[in-house]
């Protein structure tokens, strides 16, 4: 047991240069994360059309894919300029 854990919960979006950082400094046999979480007011949601509510989904999951491919096993293919979205 004597391991210690080291663990950051409720921690404030500082910058993708800091989350980027913090993951890298990870050790490569500890679990490492992020959560992602954009509210949006009822109004926004019902006055938006699905299709922007997609497109916004995408666009929030390509600026994250590189961040996300530090804390997984199997990487995702990072989105290249040209592919659309």
């Amino acid at each position: 047991m004597g391991r210690r854990i080291r663990a950051h919960f409720g921690v404030r979006f500082a910058g993708a240069t800091k989350l980027r950082r913090a993951l890298e400094a990870a050790r490569g046999n500890e679990w490492a994360g992020f959560q992602l979480f954009y509210p949006m007011r009822e109004a926004e949601v019902r006055g938006s059309t699905g299709l922007d509510l997609v497109e916004s989904m995408l666009a929030v999951f390509k600026e994250v894919t590189s961040v996300m491919n530090l804390c997984m096993q199997t990487k995702l293919r990072e989105p290249q300029a040209g592919d659309g979205g």
